[in-house]
């Protein structure tokens, strides 16, 4: 029997199966310590009442933070077509935060979006906008207000029927409201006005979860991620900085920092005008904050 997980939770699956779905264990004498993850597809045995998970169909690609008390991955999404960033346009906008998300997903071949929400109460939109064209140039983006249908089936119409999205950023940017508008869902959200909260809602998502929209699209949602864990090999891997790993091929020294190493490739391309120092510092910022990361764990 094969199915979809569509749910993960401490003490089990849910999975999908045909138009039905079950709930499953695992059988860690198949598994070991690779754990399903919801996208993935299994393989399940019924043994009296109980459906058992013994095996997990090659993935297409696996979505993880990198835990640096364990020193390995914890997984939370395989099989993804296509990955929206979701971040405020308000106080909550972070150019790091955005980068270190889209940075989860490594040198995988992945379709990334960052989205921009709440923009009916956003006072600095213009100047948000240009952050992310400038930041980003190579990665779509677009700004809708989630509480609007029209705005929020842009959306569906960046993924094609049949395939996942993937919902990633903070606590309270609105993921919630998107998957309601979308899925049809009622997941409470309580928004909370008061500008010292920078205007972000209360509700958490607790389990990791996928919603099927009317349309035939797939919604993954997992918990806001307070701390996102990039192990510094994949951060260096990351498609956002492809231009400086290029370079660094000619760098003098095999193990460069790129700062005061002698026939250093980026410092030189920096200094002919190739490349910003901005795109450098970046690249700096998204490897410190790993850093930061394993440091909180120890």
């Amino acid at each position: 029997m094969r199915g979809e997980v569509t749910s993960v939770h401490k003490t089990g699956y849910y999975v999908r199966v045909g138009d039905n779905t079950v709930f499953a264990i695992i059988n860690n004498s198949y598994l070991g310590d690779d754990k399903p993850v919801v996208g993935d597809v299994v393989e399940m045995d019924k043994r009296a009442d109980q459906h058992i998970i013994l095996g997990i169909q090659t993935r297409k690609n696996y979505i993880a933070r990198y835990d640096h008390f364990r020193e390995r991955y914890q997984g939370f999404a395989a099989n993804v077509d296509v990955i929206f960033v979701v971040t405020s346009a308000n106080r909550e906008f972070s150019p790091n935060r955005v980068r270190r998300f889209l940075a989860l997903s490594g040198d995988q071949n992945v379709r990334k979006i960052i989205v921009l929400t709440k923009i009916d109460m956003a006072t600095e939109l213009p100047e948000i906008v240009k952050t992310i064209q400038t930041q980003f140039a190579g990665i779509e983006h677009i700004a809708i207000n989630a509480l609007d249908r029209a705005q929020v089936d842009k959306l569906k119409k960046l993924v094609k029927k049949g395939q996942s999205m993937l919902l990633l950023g903070s606590s309270g940017v609105g993921k919630s409201t998107i998957i309601n508008t979308l899925a049809g869902t009622n997941i409470k959200t309580n928004e909370v006005k008061d500008e010292r909260h920078f205007n972000k809602g209360k509700h958490t998502t607790s389990s990791r979860n996928m919603y099927y929209t009317p349309c035939g699209r797939k919604i993954i949602d997992v918990p806001g991620v307070r701390i996102v864990g990039i192990e510094r090999e994949v951060a260096q891997s990351s498609e956002l900085f492809d231009t400086i790993m290029d370079l660094a091929v000619g760098c003098k020294f095999r193990n460069c920092a790129h700062k005061t190493e002698d026939g250093c490739a980026v410092k030189a391309a920096i200094e002919n005008g190739d490349i910003e120092p901005e795109e450098l510092q970046w690249y700096f910022d998204t490897l410190d904050a790993s850093e930061r990361d394993k440091k909180r764990t120890r």
